[in-house]
């Protein structure tokens, strides 16, 4: 796992998606938390850049934005890599 994680309201206004990257891939997982617990079963989504190389490539952000349909991902390093991704 990456350093990035960050947590998006739900469209059922009742439930949290927690969002996770991965390390050495290009894969989001994003778990279901509602008021009965966490659903250990992923949302598995492959895009955007491998994250891979030295540890300092595992620190960024991840961030949604105000509407919760997009989120911003901002990869730390040498060469700083930012994306956006639509939901």
């Amino acid at each position: 796992m990456t350093a990035k994680i960050t947590a998006v309201k739900s469209s059922d206004n009742s439930s949290i998606w927690i969002i996770t990257h991965t390390w050495n891939s290009n894969t989001f997982l994003a778990y279901k938390f509602k008021s009965s617990g966490l659903d250990t079963n992923a949302v598995i989504s492959n895009t955007g850049a491998i994250i891979t190389g030295s540890g300092v490539m595992a620190n960024g952000y991840l961030k949604a934005s105000p509407d919760n349909k997009k989120t911003y991902s901002l990869l730390d390093g040498p060469n700083w890599i930012s994306t956006t991704f639509r939901f």
